[in-house]
């Protein structure tokens, strides 16, 4: 199955799940829809078929939900947290996470309703239905032999697109779908949007918390990293940057012209295979190949005929260059870059020198010291936004939540528990 299959059928599994309770009309006789503060939240609807189809899990607002939905929230959040769906230890609580994620969505839905969001203005109307058929879109051009293969050669584009739409028919209707409820996914989609982006406008961060979270940031990561240069790296594996920045880094570039591939691959593999001597003497013959070209770099810039800018232009073979325009962050001690390129960048003493040849595994380098990264906190403008970003949707969270734990206590619903 392909990807983009795949992924409309995800797609498909989401909507059956979120919609699926309304569009069932039989099954079990439930019992009279009250409010909330006058009937308990669990209770039981009676006798129970054998068709888990028809056994009534919960009421919400005078939708139902039924068992093979419930089983099938069940299995995906046992699955996410990697537990099995048996687990007794584990079992009460997950059933019981299950329906509140049920509840939550049910409820969220008759407000939607109740509230006008799912009347949606033309332009999101039409946006919705272009995105709808965008999914099934994908799916049709990636099955496009499938669809022809009962069509012959010489089809009409008539004939194409009633094949085609054979075909979406055939594949929502395996999961119990239609186009009316595929596309009820993205409107309610649509509809959730706008309903967050109108009840909660006004929960946005104030500038002095921004200034607050930032200055708590550089304090803690402070206190974490201090200045061992090694505590940093592995900060910035784990968490992608710091708010602190210690002393002895600086950004270095380099020329790099390469061994071919085929030597390359030799080298590698043989230190893979722990054989360091015979890399060595592979080594040492693939930079033969590309002494002369890199001796004439060389010459060029300690001549100054050329800049260490126009020979990165001009020879440099690391396409990493381009999105590091201000050179490589280095540091001693580093575990990032190969010892050779390590070493050689922090022998330079002073910012503008480069080095001589510097070999690796990779080539030759020519390695530029260009500037050191400013120590101490990093300015407030950098990370700005990042933080009131996070602190905006923390507030909008936390306001969603809120909203709906609201609206369960305006929602009658009844939650049939003893029949999982």
């Amino acid at each position: 199955m392909n990807k983009k299959i795949t992924l409309l059928i995800c797609t498909i599994l989401v909507v059956a799940f979120v919609f699926g309770a309304c569009a069932k009309t039989d099954g079990l006789t439930v019992p009279e829809q009250h409010d909330n503060a006058d009937v308990p939240a669990l209770a039981s609807p009676g006798p129970l078929p054998n068709n888990d189809a028809s056994i009534v899990v919960m009421e919400v607002g005078g939708n139902k939900v039924y068992k093979d939905e419930f089983d099938f929230a069940y299995s995906s959040i046992c699955s996410q947290y990697g537990v099995a769906e048996d687990d007794p230890s584990l079992m009460g609580l997950l059933q019981d996470a299950t329906l509140d994620q049920m509840l939550s969505q049910q409820v969220i839905r008759v407000k939607l309703e109740e509230l006008g969001y799912m009347d949606l203005s033309p332009e999101d109307a039409a946006a919705v239905a272009t995105q709808a058929q965008a999914e099934l879109d994908y799916t049709t051009a990636y099955s496009l032999p499938e669809i022809t293969a009962d069509l012959g050669e010489d089809y009409t584009d008539e004939e194409l697109a009633a094949a085609t739409i054979a075909f979406e028919d055939d594949l929502l209707a395996e999961y119990g779908l239609t186009r009316e409820t595929f596309m009820d996914f993205f409107i309610e989609t649509k509809a959730l949007d706008n309903a967050k982006a109108e009840l909660l406008k006004d929960l946005v961060p104030i500038e002095e918390s921004v200034i607050t979270q930032y200055n708590n940031a550089v304090e803690t990561d402070k206190a974490t990293i201090g200045d061992d240069l090694t505590v940093y790296e592995a900060y910035i594996n784990q968490n992608g940057m710091s708010h602190y920045i210690p002393q002895g880094i600086r950004f270095v570039r380099h020329i790099l012209i390469r061994l071919d591939d085929e030597a390359t691959n030799e080298i590698a593999t043989l230190r893979q295979n722990g054989d360091n001597e015979a890399a060595d003497a592979a080594l040492i013959k693939a930079l033969e190949a590309i002494q002369e070209e890199t001796d004439a770099i060389l010459t060029l810039l300690k001549s100054g005929d050329i800049t260490f800018t126009e020979g990165i232009e001009t020879y440099n073979e690391d396409p990493g260059m381009a999105s590091n325009p201000d050179g490589y962050e280095i540091y001693e001690g580093n575990n990032i870059y190969v010892e050779s390129f390590s070493q050689g960048a922090m022998s330079l003493t002073t910012i503008g020198d480069f080095t001589d040849l510097v070999a690796s595994d990779y080539g030759y380098h020519i390695i530029e010291y260009t500037s050191d990264k400013p120590s101490g906190a990093i300015p407030l403008e950098d990370v700005y936004d990042q933080i009131y970003n996070a602190l905006l949707t923390n507030l909008q969270d936390s306001g969603w939540a809120a909203q709906i734990a609201q609206w369960k206590e305006e929602v009658p619903y009844t939650i049939y528990k003893d029949v999982l």
